[in-house]
């Protein structure tokens, strides 16, 4: 019993240690962000990102988080976050890319983003390193989610749509279906009605947020499972991170146990790890 309690007390003082070296990155409403430990402890200042009036993406990379910000005359600012002090670096190869408003991904290295363009229906893809750049025709763009290892660009596409006719009661409307596809791929993932978060990829399946819960996907767009949750997804590690209805968990990428870390509406609004 010695033995197993022991055993015990060594995995929890390593996983406390994990979760120590874990960060994860806050962008604050008043346009500032902070980077906490999973023990919730911020381990960074309320970092102000020089010039930024508006933060309007953030993402996590092997490198360091990526932030995106607007100045008050509408030019993009692009900055590098990298531990232990988690200055905010400009990374002069992503000027001019674009207001971020749109559909935007960086690769898990940080080496390439993908963004949608603001002056006509296409993505750029662009390494963050030398600004050199692809652009591809693509129309009705919404979200944008690389593969773990940065080859594959999984897309969001709203398909057209014909309205119905009014009734004598309602005015007529038509939301446009989500359809999944693989950036140059000759068929489709697979569509939905709605999609209410962007997807994420694992590596053994796609998870996307629907109503009702979160789905996994194969890349065939088969459904290998569901389980509940609602919000922004962000996956680590194995690890799937969920930010919404004022909360944020971690827990397996199957669903399952999640635990709480801490959150404030009122101060947080987005989360990624």
């Amino acid at each position: 019993m010695k033995r197993v309690l022991a055993a015990l007390t060594l995995l929890a003082t390593s996983q406390c240690a994990a979760d120590a070296e874990t960060v994860y990155l806050v962008q604050n409403h008043d346009q500032s962000v902070t980077v906490y430990n999973m023990a919730g402890v911020a381990v960074s200042d309320d970092l102000r990102l020089p010039e930024v009036e508006h933060v309007r993406r953030i993402a996590a990379a092997d490198d360091g988080f990526h932030v995106l910000g607007m100045t008050g005359d509408f030019e993009p600012r692009y900055f590098r976050l990298r531990g232990p002090a988690y200055t905010p670096e400009p990374v002069e190869a992503m000027k001019g890319v674009g207001t971020a408003k749109l559909a935007w991904a960086m690769t898990r290295d940080g080496a390439k983003v993908a963004f949608e363009t603001v002056d006509g229906p296409s993505v750029v893809v662009r390494d963050v390193g030398t600004g050199r750049q692809t652009i591809r025709k693509v129309a009705d763009v919404s979200r944008l989610a690389w593969s773990p290892d940065g080859k594959r660009l999984l897309l969001t596409v709203s398909l057209p749509c014909t309205p119905p006719p009014p009734s004598v009661s309602s005015t007529a409307s038509c939301l446009p279906e989500q359809q999944l596809r693989f950036l140059d791929a000759d068929r489709p993932v697979r569509t939905f009605k709605e999609i209410t978060a962007e997807p994420v990829i694992t590596g053994d399946g796609i998870l996307v947020g629907v109503p009702g819960g979160i789905l996994r996907l194969a890349d065939d767009g088969r459904i290998l499972d569901r389980f509940k949750g609602a919000g922004r997804l962000s996956v680590r590690n194995g690890q799937l991170m969920i930010q919404g209805g004022g909360r944020l968990t971690v827990g397996p990428l199957t669903g399952g146990n999640r635990r709480d870390l801490p959150w404030d509406d009122k101060v947080m609004d987005t989360a990624t790890w």
